[in-house]
């Protein structure tokens, strides 16, 4: 059983993993502070002073060179491309047609200096996950983790420094790590099937001990049901908004955009995790849905219109694709203007909960209005 391997009720796992959150922090911190002592090392100075006072600096601005430029893996352009730190192509082309001409290196850099290239998809993305794991430590009332000066030791340090960032984020993806798995389930999930799935997930006790840690799951969505019973039991519950479940679940969508940035696959060996993710769960959903029976809820939702590359924000890509559509609750059926007939509710989170489980899908609900984005290619 899934619940086997997730000890989602366990002290010794939730401290484990949070300590895993703080080496992530950790790791970002470090990235940004190496980036920041490149700046305020360099401060004013000329690209052909930093050459005289160091020869660390002519594999950081020019490691790679080639009389076209710098190569597409080359030292100098990880540095620029992907911390931000170098010299604006214009100044390069010009430095390569002095290089051309017979003028030494120090000479043809005369006058330059480095400047910030512009790197949002990365470094914007490490001060928003390091913004987000504040926040979680804030939340349980932790310091976030200490980290040490940081600086070039060696024209090397920025990748490595980058790499165990990777590995670090690679760690708390679900593929790997049970406890994130777990946090994926509870995004928006119907009660019915985490109750299946985790026995022991709405025991009062269970509930209490995962409150301490910031696990905190409200309704989502409720049917139009007139016996209470089964209103909850057929409610879609989810991670609050705002609390560290929640934020957690934010950080593990960043680790994934992590490896989806293009730019980092000319320095290292990076595939998208999410993708793969996406493959391997595949094989699970098409023997967990029975299509057959819930063919009703299939055409409906593959009748929205398609979004090829956006979900969660993060990029998806062939064979799968995204469906996203808003429908009504009204009685016992779902109603939307992009569905040709209304679905049985009933059926709908039949068919949306395991793909809900296992991150395919995402449900958002207000009164009786459903929000959703649903993963497909799975089943084909």
């Amino acid at each position: 059983m899934i619940e086997e391997r997730i000890p989602y009720h366990d002290e010794k796992a939730w401290e484990e993993y949070i300590a895993q959150l703080s080496h992530l922090y950790v790791k970002i911190e470090g990235v940004l502070r190496l980036r920041n002592w490149l700046f305020e090392e360099a401060g004013d100075r000329t690209v052909d002073v930093l050459l005289r006072e160091n020869k660390i600096w002519e594999k950081v601005l020019f490691g790679g060179l080639k009389e076209d430029g710098i190569e597409k893996n080359g030292l100098a352009r990880f540095y620029s491309e992907v911390l931000g730190f170098g010299i604006t192509k214009e100044d390069m082309e010009r430095i390569v047609s002095y290089l051309k001409e017979g003028i030494d290196l120090e000479s043809a850099s005369s006058g330059v200096k480095p400047k910030l290239i512009e790197t949002a998809d990365f470094i914007d993305l490490l001060r928003s996950m390091k913004r987000s794991l504040t926040e979680i430590f804030n939340e349980l009332g932790r310091k976030p983790p200490a980290v040490g000066e940081v600086s070039l030791s060696s024209p090397t340090t920025g990748p490595q420094v980058v790499g165990e960032l990777l590995t670090a984020a690679k760690e708390l993806l679900p593929l790997f790590n049970p406890m994130s798995m777990f946090i994926v389930s509870l995004r928006s999930t119907p009660r019915f099937y985490l109750e299946k799935s985790y026995s022991r997930l709405f025991n009062e006790d269970v509930q209490e001990f995962l409150r301490q840690y910031g696990i905190v799951l409200e309704d989502v969505i409720l049917p139009d049901l007139p016996l209470e019973r089964e209103r909850k039991r057929r409610a879609v519950v989810g991670l609050k908004p705002g609390t560290v479940g929640h934020r957690i679940y934010e950080v593990i969508i960043k680790c994934y955009r992590l490896f989806q940035i293009q730019g980092l696959g000319n320095f290292f060996g990076v595939e998208d995790e999410f993708e793969k993710y996406l493959k391997v769960y595949s094989e699970r959903l098409k023997d967990t849905i029975p299509l057959d029976e819930l063919r009703n809820v299939y055409r409906a939702i593959t009748s929205s219109y398609s979004y090829n590359d956006d979900f969660n924000s993060l990029r998806v890509s062939d064979p799968f694709r995204v469906y996203k559509a808003e429908a009504t609750i009204e009685g016992g059926n779902l109603k939307s203007k992009l569905w040709w007939e209304p679905v049985s509710y009933t059926e709908f989170i039949a068919f949306i909960a395991p793909l809900a489980f296992c991150g395919f899908a995402v449900l958002e609900g207000q009164d009786n209005k459903i929000n959703c984005q649903v993963i497909m290619g799975w089943e084909s």
